[in-house]
């Protein structure tokens, strides 16, 4: 491995008159529980151009890769369990690929927070035609979903978990459902608001319509027709 051969070709070689020493970088410390919950690693300084095929093609060998979600010159990397995710660290980080030296580490709370604040998405541009059980089947395959609320021609969607509001945002805006494109990103608290708003109202009009029965209705119709006949009369 090219780690390695360059660790043992430096440590200890004089530079500038002073004598190195090379060693493997140290995964920072971390909170292991959710490591060992969440077998996910982060992976910087990816050279431009690199694509996901060619961090599969890098990571696999130590594991089940479950998947891999890049962005500009870093991505993370979720393995199938913690004994795949821990070698990957051991071996990878620092490996030199493609002139750059590779930064593995676990990947934190604070790395997800960083991405997105919040589970819950805001999701544009639908076809009228969408239904809720359509929606489900799509979204779905990226996390539990706690709630989904449609109006229209958009939609909210809060998963279970930060990192399955991440993976839907990632995989999903952009693409074409139902012939159009749809436009996802993170819901802002004022949508929330008028989410809420908006159900509220809806329902508060749905009791109005409960409360006017058919047969209400109709035996007010009957009295107000008995009182315009005896009038006449």
């Amino acid at each position: 491995i090219e780690a390695r051969n360059a660790l043992i070709e430096l440590d200890g070689k004089m530079i500038n008159g002073q004598r190195i020493q090379a060693e493997f970088a140290k995964p920072k410390a971390s909170d292991q529980n959710y490591f060992a919950a969440n077998p996910r690693i982060y992976i910087g300084r990816l050279p431009q151009g690199t694509k996901k095929q060619d961090i599969q093609q890098l990571f696999t060998a130590f594991g089940e890769v479950l998947e891999i979600h890049q962005k500009d010159d870093y991505a993370f990397l979720s393995y199938a369990n913690h004994d795949s995710a821990s070698r990957a660290l051991q071996n990878m980080n620092g490996f030199l690929f493609n002139g750059n030296r590779l930064i593995v580490e676990e990947a934190r709370p604070k790395d997800e927070a960083a991405i997105l604040k919040t589970s819950r998405l805001y999701i544009g541009n639908l076809a009228p035609t969408l239904n809720k059980t359509e929606m489900l089947q799509i979204f779905g395959k990226y996390g539990d979903v706690i709630e989904l609320n449609m109006r229209e021609d958009f939609a909210f969607i809060e998963y279970t978990s930060v990192p399955s509001a991440y993976r839907a945002l990632q995989e999903m805006n952009g693409q074409r459902v139902g012939g159009r494109k749809i436009v996802i990103e993170e819901a802002k608290p004022k949508d929330a608001q008028v989410d809420s708003s908006v159900l509220a109202a809806a329902s508060e009009q749905a009791k109005r319509n409960r409360r006017k029965s058919p047969r209400r209705s109709l035996s007010r119709s009957r009295s107000r027709s008995l009182s315009l006949i005896h009038i006449s009369e």
